[in-house]
């Protein structure tokens, strides 16, 4: 049994908040006045009592089938300040004065309502809140926060943004603003009331439709005096759910119907027969969060209105005795979004030059409270493949091809490195720069802001080389990454890029501000080049997929996690191998994979040698 899991025969069992939003999440969104209002309710009543909490936080919060509150597990784990912690409350320095311990208590309730507005972050957005002085998103403007009730929203920004001197709204404007009125006096908390028959009940952990169920029953000794024999007579009537099946005191199976169900345990009576031998057994199944998702469409009308998804491909040539290299793409409208009808941020674009053998490979992934950051991705990438198309046509991407063929041959050379890292960060900043002017005339076109089209930025240029060698450089602006798996010898892999990342979660760079671009160290940094010789595949992705699959930097730059990456994919596309454009359609549709808490846009291309669809990949040595 898991350790978040309690059983008791006098309460019910729960999980703590954290456990329960991995698949709960939804139901708090579905109903938030019903089941935010009595915790809320709660910390009012216990305010009004004269305390202070002091410990509001994920981790003093278990949550019970169908999404209430362990009230009586909150309110036991209440903390209080030491002789120490209330000296820093006493302005006066004169100690625990009555009017100093009004004043210290009024501090820790205050507390109190800046915790639960972080709580509240949390359940609505699956992400704590940063710290207020580094607050670059409001609340309202999370995609996620978009059908709760905009009052609600606005009163937790309030919160969320105010000083530790500014009184926060009370508690009855809290549930006020989620359409609850608040009333004078909370019910006292009971243990649950036995069934409508008078049989003592036990509440089992929750369920989900399509996941595996199985639970051992509770006092299994007590039911069965310990004996094989005498477990293997239980039986349950009335109510079993669809999917589910009892068997020797497991109830185990995998749910197909969601709801609150009442089932009876009982024992075949032997004597003259006892209502202790039977229990009224209570389980609550959840639907899939999945299910609880929308996918409205977008606005297709309105201001730099595009596709919810896209799909693409390209065949180009390189070398060795099968060249051929076949690049598909895939964007996909993240969850939070099509939620909400909003639109897909994240952009891409791929070219092949025959005349010089280079590939262009970009991602781009708008920032989601940037309000035209789908316009933002769009011009960065294709400002960027059309840069790339300049040089080619007029023939200045000779100097680079040359200059990149000289540091292949001269591997040991590092002033051939050098000159080469100089050009490419000549040129990358150049295709930048010129994607950054794009988007500032286009803010002017429109009476908007540079930063509403905030958008990261991710190029590779790829090139084939002799013998089967490829080179290839990166440059990066915000989060994503790019990395190549699948390289003869003993390294497997290559990470090509280095997040930006900052001091909380989803904070990171953009094109649109001027230090991703500030110094030509800056640019020097964002660039990484590598001679390849030879790999099965190169991928681009933007967060949406990167922050599921890599928890860390660490994991990011583990070569064994991209090689299990694409064994995920690898699959998916061997059974279309034939069609590039089926492939990348495979990709688009593998993309919806399920991740709790990861529901952003999510943006893929990947460069394929022609070996690494020829059989399932397998891990290097």
């Amino acid at each position: 049994m898991s350790a978040d899991l309690a059983f008791s025969k006098n309460r019910r069992p729960g999980q703590l908040l954290l456990r329960f939003l991995e698949s709960g999440h939804a139901l708090f969104a579905a109903e938030p006045g019903r089941l935010l209002a009595p915790l809320i309710r709660f910390l009012r009543e216990f305010h009004q009592s004269g305390q202070a909490h002091g410990a509001v936080m994920p981790g003093r919060l278990l949550v019970l089938p169908g999404g209430d509150w362990d009230l009586e597990f909150f309110k036991s784990r209440a903390g209080s300040p030491d002789a120490l912690e209330l000296e820093v409350y006493y302005p006066d320095g004169g100690g625990p004065t009555a009017s100093n311990l009004d004043l210290a208590l009024e501090i820790r309730q205050r507390r109190d309502i800046r915790a639960l507005a972080a709580v509240m972050h949390l359940i609505i957005t699956d992400q704590p809140p940063a710290r207020r002085a580094r607050r670059v998103q409001k609340l309202a403007d999370h995609p996620l926060a978009q059908t709760w009730p905009a009052t609600f929203i606005g009163l937790l920004d309030h919160v969320l943004d105010a000083g530790p001197d500014d009184p926060p709204p009370a508690l009855t404007d809290w549930m006020q603003a989620l359409g609850v009125e608040p009333p004078p006096i909370m019910p006292p908390i009971a243990d649950p009331p036995a069934s409508d028959d008078g049989l003592p009940a036990v509440w089992l952990p929750n369920g989900m439709i399509g996941r595996p169920y199985a639970v051992e029953l509770p006092a299994l000794e007590e039911f069965a005096g310990g004996d094989a024999e005498g477990a293997a007579r239980m039986g349950i009537t009335d109510g079993l759910p669809e999917g589910l099946h009892f068997d020797a005191g497991l109830l185990s199976g995998t749910p197909q119907e969601a709801g609150e169900f009442e089932m009876i345990l009982h024992l075949p009576q032997t004597g003259g027969g006892s209502r202790a031998d039977r229990r009224t057994l209570h389980l609550m199944v959840n639907p899939s969060p999945q299910s609880l998702w929308k996918n409205l469409p977008s606005d297709p009308v309105a201001p730099f209105a595009r596709p919810d998804t896209d799909a693409r491909f390209l065949v180009g040539h390189g070398s060795g005795e099968d060249g051929r290299l076949t690049v598909i793409g895939a964007s996909r409208r993240g969850r939070s979004h099509a939620h909400v009808g909003g639109f897909r941020d994240d952009d891409l674009g791929m070219a092949w030059h025959p005349g010089s053998g280079w590939y262009v490979l970009t991602v781009a992934d708008g920032a989601g409270s940037a309000r035209f950051s789908r316009e933002g991705a769009r011009t960065a990438c294709a400002v960027v493949q059309a840069y790339f198309s300049e040089l080619e046509k007029d023939g200045a991407g000779e100097s680079l091809t040359k200059r990149t063929e000289t540091h292949a041959q001269c591997a040991d050379d590092p002033s051939a490195a050098q000159v080469l890292k100089s050009e490419l960060c000549r040129h990358f900043e150049a295709a930048a720069l010129q994607a950054r002017r794009s988007l500032e005339a286009t803010a002017q076109e429109n009476q908007a802001e540079l930063r509403d089209f905030h958008t990261t930025l991710i190029t590779v240029l790829l090139h084939p080389l002799t013998d089967g060698q490829w080179f290839a450089a990166a440059f990066s602006i915000g989060d994503g990454a790019a990395a190549v798996i699948g390289l003869p010898g003993a390294v497997p892999g290559l990470l090509l890029t280095r997040a930006d990342s900052g001091e909380f979660a989803g904070q990171t760079v953009f094109l649109t501000l001027d230090q991703s671009l500030a110094t030509p160290e800056a640019v020097a940094a964002r660039v990484r080049m590598a001679v390849l010789p030879g790999f099965e595949a190169l991928f681009l992705v933007t967060d949406g997929v990167s922050d599921p699959w890599f928890p860390s930097d660490t994991a990011l730059a583990d070569p064994a996690g991209w090689s299990r990456l694409w064994r995920e994919i690898q699959p998916s596309l061997l059974t279309v191998h034939d069609s590039p454009q089926a492939q990348a359609e495979a990709l688009l549709d593998w993309m919806e994979f399920h991740s709790p808490g990861h529901h952003d846009d999510r943006t893929i291309v990947l460069a394929m040698s022609p070996l690494s669809l020829s059989s399932p990949a397998t891990p290097r040595a």
